[in-house]
């Protein structure tokens, strides 16, 4: 239960998820909606 638990949090709140390119970094969340 808590595997799911954790794994829906992810799905729904992808705050640590930032990516790093030569030209900028960005938050995905960030960039999916725009």
């Amino acid at each position: 239960a808590l595997s799911e638990a954790i794994e829906r949090i992810k799905a729904e709140a992808p705050i640590w998820k930032k990516e790093f390119t030569e030209k900028e970094e960005f938050w995905v969340h960030d960039r999916e909606q725009t």
